[in-house]
């Protein structure tokens, strides 16, 4: 007999469970949890919680295999070590409320060490495509960086 896990998911900044808010601040809450309207789609750029952390891997791994360049086997495993990541990195998702159709790992903000928002890892599973959630989520991350003080955003992905 199988169980099925149901996953909370958060409703608006304040529904996201207190691990995740740590590692947020200090980004206004304002861009914690966003509502977005695409093409006539009501969905939602926010952080993830841990139990979607499969997801955001079954998501961001094909899309890095895809690519006609060459992902360095580290990436590509930590592509799938999402938990680990969260460690040290924020995952962002925009979600349609059933799943995830893409993300982006920016990092934490006492991870900072420099003057340079530095992320490497965006990318849109195939149900998002055409719907130009890439730059959303890189406008996304300018907009996390500037909220820090930080004028400089570099972008290493192949998204």
């Amino acid at each position: 007999m199988s169980t099925t896990t149901v996953i909370r998911r958060p409703y608006d900044a304040y529904s996201l469970p207190r691990e995740v808010t740590g590692a947020l601040s200090p980004i206004p809450p304002a861009l914690w949890f966003r509502e977005l309207d695409v093409a006539d789609r009501a969905l939602v750029l926010r952080h993830t919680v841990p139990q979607e952390y499969g997801e955001v891997a079954e998501v961001l791994a094909p899309v890095f295999a895809t690519r006609r360049v060459s992902t360095p086997e580290r990436l590509t495993r930590n592509l799938h070590a999402i938990a680990e990541q969260a460690q040290t990195s924020n995952i962002w998702i925009v979600s349609d409320g059933q799943e995830i159709l893409g993300a982006m790992l920016t990092p934490q903000p006492r991870f900072l060490d420099s003057g340079v928002f530095t992320f490497s890892i965006l990318g849109v599973g195939p149900r998002g495509r055409g719907l130009g959630l890439e730059r959303i989520l890189a406008d996304h991350a300018v907009q996390v960086a500037r909220s820090l003080g930080l004028h400089q955003v570099d972008m290493r992905t192949v998204a």
